[in-house]
């Protein structure tokens, strides 16, 4: 038994220092699990193993990660159906429910671009081209599915109306070209409208993403 009138002998008092020193330790650990826990990281990948908390407690700096039902949400792009009448900005916009759409894969001629027909006389394709789109439409329902969200913060969708794809239909008749740049989804239907001269390719024209860097 330990006599308390005499200091301890040297081993007893590194046992005491070794226990102290764990304890502090096992302390530490602890305090930092509470605050990994509940500020998680959003850090990238990388190997090690996780303790029950979902904490590194390795050789890695002590942290955690954010459990997969409490990760913060991606900015992701509204994917359900909007159905509407849908109104013509231009020949690959259109507003629905006050919500701008942009046609996937697809780029019209500007609003206030001209191109030359076959006789070489010039002419407003970009308002031929947001015409046609109006006139296809008319008042029935327009359905659009997105696809992306682009800068402007417009949906990027496939719309429909009728059970007919009018990005497609665009491109098919000339009134647009498939926009490479983003999606070959619609390069058949452009090869299409080039061997039969429809729409665009009945004459000269720069293309819209030309258009706008100023080539005339």
């Amino acid at each position: 038994m330990h006599n308390p009138d005499h200091p301890p002998g040297p081993r007893r008092m590194a046992a005491e220092m070794a226990r102290l020193r764990t304890k502090r330790r096992d302390l530490a650990l602890i305090g930092m699990a509470l605050v990994c826990w509940s500020f998680p990281t959003d850090a990238v990948a990388h190997s090690g193993a996780l303790n029950a908390q979902g904490c590194h407690a390795g050789s890695q700096p002590y942290h955690c990660h954010r459990a997969r039902g409490n990760a913060r949400p991606s900015a992701r792009p509204e994917t359900s159906a909007l159905t509407g009448t849908a109104s013509v900005i231009d020949g690959d916009t259109l507003a629905i429910h006050g919500h701008r759409i942009r046609l996937h894969g697809i780029d019209a001629p500007e609003s206030g671009q001209t191109c030359e027909d076959a006789g070489g006389r010039s002419y407003r394709c970009g308002q031929v081209a947001a015409l046609a789109l109006a006139d296809r439409i008319g008042r029935r329902p327009v359905t659009c599915i997105a696809r992306d969200t682009d800068r402007y913060g417009r949906r990027i969708a496939v719309c429909e109306e009728g059970g007919r794809d009018l990005n497609a239909w665009m491109v098919a008749g000339g009134h647009a070209l498939a926009y490479r740049r983003y999606s070959r989804d619609y390069v058949g239907e452009e090869a299409a409208a080039r061997d039969a001269g429809r729409g665009l390719w009945q004459g000269r024209f720069v293309a819209p993403w030309d258009w706008r860097r100023g080539l005339r």
